[in-house]
């Protein structure tokens, strides 16, 4: 699982993406960390927070307007690649981790390229219909420290969420539209 910086571009109805770098949402220096601190001044525990693409690419210094923050991961067959826009994280922050909701657009799924380095570096969106999906990462950082890392069970796994962090992530995601 990667988060990789990319130049978005469209043209005659579908969207090139060309990666830029990879960028670091989780550690204790990373932009989610950042960003609740934000919203958290205070560092109450169990406590809920949004950020939205835009948010995202600010913290990360990029423009919003020509780029996005794309999460690659392996697909379901060997050497099948996945891509995901993000498109917003919730976070539940309590006192030893931080329990986040990530909001996907569907870009490419289960895709085996024939080319994978070139893959790697530029590729072409064809799920342009697909409605959102939400995937669930812990990161193991809260109001009373640790390193904000991605949980190592959070490798796009599912994560078991306390009933709190679940309550206010089901409240948040069926107040957004699929759009």
């Amino acid at each position: 699982m990667s988060f990789l910086l990319c130049d978005v571009t469209t043209a005659g109805g579908g969207e090139s993406y060309t990666v830029i770098e990879e960028v670091k949402l989780d550690g204790r220096n990373g932009a989610l960390h950042r960003l609740e601190h934000h919203h958290n001044a205070a560092a109450r525990a169990d406590f809920g927070w949004h950020v939205t693409e835009a948010d995202l690419l600010a913290a990360v210094l990029a423009n919003p307007l020509h780029h996005g923050i794309v999460l690659g991961a392996k697909g379901h067959t060997r050497n099948a690649r996945s891509m995901y826009r993000v498109l917003d994280v919730w976070g539940f922050t309590m006192q030893m981790q931080t329990a986040t909701a990530l909001r996907l657009r569907p870009l490419v799924e289960d895709h085996v390229p024939a080319d994978a380095a070139a893959f790697e570096k530029s590729f072409n969106a064809y799920l342009r219909s697909a409605p959102p999906v939400v995937t669930f990462l812990l990161l193991t950082g809260g109001v009373a420290g640790g390193n904000w890392a991605w949980s190592a069970t959070s490798k796009l796994t599912p994560a078991m969420l306390p009933t709190s962090a679940f309550a206010y992530f089901a409240s948040e995601l069926l107040q957004t539209p699929d759009a």
